[in-house]
């Protein structure tokens, strides 16, 4: 699709490890992919916490001369990408000039970046009447009463 479309060859997956089906579906579309993966901590401050452990894990992995951009990043998290701004613009990296950048994100929870993100969109209130949904489904001895799999909207923006 897409990523044919635009000549990418390889993929950086920025990970809190809630879609681990994402790297094999890369690399079964033949795209080199390594996944950076970064867990989230529970407790006070651990949103702040997730984006100092991605963006210093980005400084790291792409602070040498030598280090290469991959053609897309994808993040699995809105927090995730926070990080990743942070330590991307301090490297000088800019979206899409560098690199793309697709980031998953909440419905009304777009991280903000100087060009608008393209996104993989999940809303919570679906979300949130699918789980109920599926609670209630369940109290009542259905199996079948809402849909388990997420439903997302790609939302074409100016990163990639």
């Amino acid at each position: 699709g897409e990523c044919r479309r635009k000549g990418v060859r390889t993929v950086l997956v920025l990970s809190n490890g809630r879609w681990p089906d994402m790297v094999d579906a890369l690399r079964a579309a033949r795209l080199r992919t390594e996944e950076i993966r970064i867990p989230s901590k529970a407790g006070f401050g651990f949103i702040e916490r997730l984006r100092l452990d991605v963006m210093e894990r980005l400084l790291s992995r792409f602070g040498a001369k030598d280090a290469h951009l991959p053609d897309l990043i994808v993040s699995t998290d809105d927090v995730v990408t926070e990080g990743a701004i942070a330590a991307f613009d301090g490297l000088g990296v800019a979206f899409p000039r560098d690199a793309g950048f697709v980031t998953f994100a909440n419905a009304g929870n777009v991280p903000i970046y100087a060009r608008r993100f393209t996104c993989l969109l999940n809303d919570p209130r679906t979300m949130a009447a699918d789980l109920v949904g599926r609670v209630l489904g369940h109290l009542e001895g259905r199996r079948d009463a809402a849909s388990e799999e997420c439903r997302l909207a790609y939302a074409k923006g100016e990163t990639f």
